[in-house]
């Protein structure tokens, strides 16, 4: 019974400095329990329609994974720790196509961030702490869907030449007091710059966007200069444009004295309105003559090359055809020519 105690009280000890020298800090047992992390969390990949998807978002990444496969199409960071953009963030993945990087905390972008991506066509930045941004991001070639959405952007942000043929502009709830002057836009179909600070708007503000379809106010606090027709100007033009204008009931001019109502009903615009609208147009006719030219020289090239090719085939038939007439001849000599053979053997 003894034996049994004592046996028991050792391995009592044992357990007890087994515990202690886990407790301890600073041993080698403690250090790893203390700091022990568990395995972080690995972006995901996807194939949808043949497009290679990166899915890293809500993993509490503070910095842009450099590990990914080098061909993907499309990277969704949404939902992370990220604070800013530099120049090789995104560098070793030159086919990106789609980026979303909305709901982090980016206040930061480099010049060269996005010069990298020739073959961005859409890039969300919502839900950032971006209160400027990279004039080259303004000027990628296929770069035509844009949200900027809850940031802290200005007008002079926008005070930029854009080259990219934006088709949908999203910058809802930043610090516009203005419509964005960025040029003649001929490719832009859809802005929303709802929740801003905008207290105007004129024609000549919507002139350079010749092609748009949707424009989203809701949000701001537009007045038009009372005692003129801006008002019942400014809607002509929408109407004449077919725009579809949110909210469609806030601006109808009822608060127009009748009057005025009846001063403005043949409304004219502007020199200016005009000039901006017929650039835009023109913009558009360019490049619907280049396309056509385009097509026509590819047209003329192709019938070309079928021309070569037919002809490149007639003639190798006629010289194989040839080919083989002067084999037969030959056979046929050479057949005329065994008889004589034969008798002059005979003969001799």
């Amino acid at each position: 019974m003894s034996i049994f105690i004592f046996n028991g009280f050792l391995l009592l000890c044992f357990v007890v400095a087994t515990v202690l020298n886990v407790l301890v800090l600073g041993s080698p047992g403690a250090a790893e329990i203390m700091y022990l992390k568990p395995p972080l969390k690995m972006c995901r990949y996807s194939k949808v329609n043949s497009i290679l998807e990166a899915q890293c978002s809500k993993l509490k990444l503070r910095k842009i994974p450099l590990n990914l496969n080098v061909d993907i199409e499309m990277l969704d960071l949404i939902g992370n720790y990220l604070t800013e953009l530099e120049k090789d963030s995104l560098h070793p993945y030159k086919k990106l196509a789609y980026i979303y990087l909305g709901g982090n905390s980016i206040a930061e972008i480099d010049e060269a961030a996005f010069a990298n991506q020739p073959y961005l066509t859409l890039l969300d930045l919502r839900l950032n702490d971006c209160d400027t941004l990279s004039k080259s991001l303004f000027q990628l070639p296929y770069l035509h869907t844009l949200y900027l959405g809850y940031n802290h952007l200005n007008d002079s942000v926008f005070k930029v030449k854009v080259t990219s043929p934006l088709k949908l502009l999203q910058l809802t709830k930043n610090e516009l007091t203005t419509i964005p002057n960025i040029g003649v836009q001929p490719t832009l179909l859809n802005l929303n710059v709802s929740y801003n600070k905008i207290t105007s708007i004129s024609t000549e503000d919507l002139a350079p966007f010749c092609s748009l379809k949707e424009l989203d106010l809701t949000g701001n606090s537009i007045n038009f200069k009372a005692g003129s027709c801006d008002c019942q100007r400014f809607i002509a033009w929408v109407k004449l444009r077919q725009i579809k204008i949110k909210p469609d009931d806030l601006y109808n001019c009822t608060k127009t004295p009748a009057t005025l109502n009846e001063d403005c009903a043949n409304v004219r615009f502007s020199n200016r309105t005009n000039e901006l609208f017929d650039e835009c147009l023109a913009i558009i006719q360019h490049e619907v003559e280049t396309e056509k030219a385009r097509s026509f020289w590819i047209y003329v090239v192709s019938c070309i090359s079928v021309f070569l090719f037919v002809l490149f085939v007639v003639l190798f038939c006629v010289h194989k055809q040839k080919k083989q007439l002067t084999a037969n001849d030959d056979n046929i000599d050479m057949r005329q020519q065994e008889p004589d053979n034969n008798y002059q053997n005979i003969c001799r």
